[in-house]
């Protein structure tokens, strides 16, 4: 068996750098579920029925170039709500996931294409969707049950329960087609996305809940309940090579990793700041100026790209 090297990251602390407001701040008016970024375009997930896009390949001049408005919902006495968006997840061609609440106090999945939106999937406890390919959609649900979704079919190629653990994050590693989903027990599986067979589950690490999931050149980061930011470091994206922690000041509720995986970014502290790590140089950023509790860290270009629970979005420069 691999011999694992379990190493604390504490030397970031020893090797504080600077302390970084934000260059650019976008107020949505609208309250911010979760953010997503694809390509130069920031999809922004809120709890007013609206799915805003931004355009963000120039930061100076930050445009909102659709709006997409899901229909209101009414209850047993007739009160119209607006339906709360979680997620979205956007292909390459520029088709839309939108998964949001509904009447029945569940989720439903539809599909924005071509300007029109379909309801694809109703009243199921849908957490999370992302593309697998052109026409399927891994999805994944509260009870930590997993699918394949193929809308040429209009079916599931599978479905799996994974564990009993409650589900909270998922994320498709595109490179080495690898499913990664966690939850309640901070357990992380490790699933091929074409049939559901658990491949790997790396466990003992986060001793809690993991709230977020990220991955990016070779490593997969998860935020921890237990004040623990989880850095894997894998072969083939399903080997763990090592593990490494970053200890924070508070619960983890959100991370982030650059492409290259040379950076970090995690919620460090219950003021909202965000510590960027640099994996190179050993040095950590603080990202101040953030007025609630992070939701959502994306790295595009040289920048961090940060959302919380209130109307804004902010843009550090790094």
């Amino acid at each position: 068996m691999q011999k694992l090297l379990v190493v604390s990251l504490c030397l970031f602390a020893l090797s504080f750098g600077r302390e970084l407001t934000p260059k650019v701040s976008i107020d949505t008016k609208y309250e911010v579920v979760s953010i997503n970024v694809q390509n130069k375009n920031l999809f922004v997930s809120t709890t007013q029925g609206a799915l805003l896009v931004y355009d963000i390949a120039d930061l100076d001049s930050i445009k909102l170039t659709q709006k997409i408005v899901l229909p209101p919902y009414e209850d047993f006495f007739g009160n119209s709500y607006k339906p709360k968006i979680y997620n979205s997840a956007t292909n390459a061609n520029g088709d839309i996931l939108i998964v949001s609440a509904n009447a029945q106090a569940t989720r439903d999945l539809s599909l924005y294409k071509n300007g029109s939106l379909e309801l694809v999937i109703n009243d199921k406890n849908i957490a999370k969707a992302v593309w697998f390919s052109p026409t399927q959609v891994l999805i994944g649900f509260l009870s930590h049950e997993v699918g394949l979704f193929d809308f040429q079919r209009n079916s599931f190629v599978f479905q799996t329960h994974i564990t009993q653990a409650s589900f909270s994050d998922m994320f498709y590693n595109n490179k080495d087609e690898i499913l990664y989903t966690t939850g309640e027990s901070g357990v992380i599986y490790v699933i091929n996305p074409r049939d559901g067979a658990i491949l790997n589950k790396f466990s003992n690490f986060n001793k809690d809940k993991v709230f977020c999931l990220a991955f990016g050149g070779g490593k997969l980061v998860s935020a921890g309940n237990d004040r623990l930011v989880g850095i894997y470091n894998l072969i083939s994206g399903k080997e763990l090579r090592r593990f490494e922690s970053v200890r924070s000041d508070f619960l983890v509720y959100s991370v982030g990793i650059s492409e290259d995986g040379q950076r970090i970014a995690y919620m460090g502290d219950e003021r909202g700041n965000v510590y960027v790590l640099d994996s190179v140089n050993k040095q950590r950023v603080l990202l101040t100026g953030i007025d609630s509790v992070v939701n959502g860290i994306f790295f595009y270009q040289d920048f961090v790209v940060v959302s919380s629970d209130s109307s804004k979005i902010y843009f550090f420069k790094i």
